[in-house]
């Protein structure tokens, strides 16, 4: 009986360990699969439409549920990110010329003082504070090349994520009700 028991107990420990690792390995990809779940499961009417339309046929059902979906949901998002990384790379591009030409004409410090009496104590310190501003300038040109690089990756991960989330969404739509029938008559 004590082997049994242990036995048993082994093998919940492996279990759980295996389900650990397991989802640490797709813990990156854990998210598409919720969001497909979730909008599958909203799509599912849809869905129904389109398998009563095709008399029964599940797997041309799915393919234009997706296609609905694609057209109506995911496009308009990836539209709307790549307006948002096109405007961030056109600002950085504009800003980043106009403060380099700002510094470099040092009679626009010379006006300021001229017109602004109280900071002509600052004037004996122009070059310092022309050295700062480019050290300033060349921090922003470093943070604004890795923020452009780490959008460019994000950007990626999202398409990936979103190839991932269509893919598995085939599979919860074909197939969803019979897998949850499954899960509940295995319970």
């Amino acid at each position: 009986m004590i082997p049994d028991k242990l036995q048993r107990l082994f093998l919940l420990g492996l279990l759980a360990t295996i389900t650990i690792v397991f989802l640490w390995m797709v813990s990156s990809f854990l998210i598409a699969l919720i969001f497909a779940a979730i909008f599958s499961s909203l799509a599912q009417p849809l869905f129904r439409i389109f398998a009563k339309l095709l008399r029964g046929r599940k797997k041309w059902a799915t393919v234009f549920t997706l296609l609905t979906v694609i057209l109506v949901v995911v496009i308009p998002v990836l539209f709307l990110v790549g307006m948002v990384a096109s405007q961030a790379v056109s600002v950085s591009q504009i800003v980043g010329p106009k403060i380099q030409s700002f510094l470099q004409q040092s009679h626009d410090l010379n006006t300021l003082f001229q017109k602004f009496p109280a900071l002509k104590v600052l004037e004996p310190y122009s070059e310092f504070i022309f050295e700062k501003a480019g050290v300033v300038v060349g921090a922003l040109g470093n943070y604004i090349f890795s923020s452009l690089s780490s959008i460019t990756a994000g950007t990626v991960i999202f398409l990936l994520n979103i190839a991932i989330m269509i893919y598995a969404m085939f599979f919860f739509l074909s197939d969803g009700s019979a897998m949850l029938n499954r899960l509940w008559s295995s319970l």
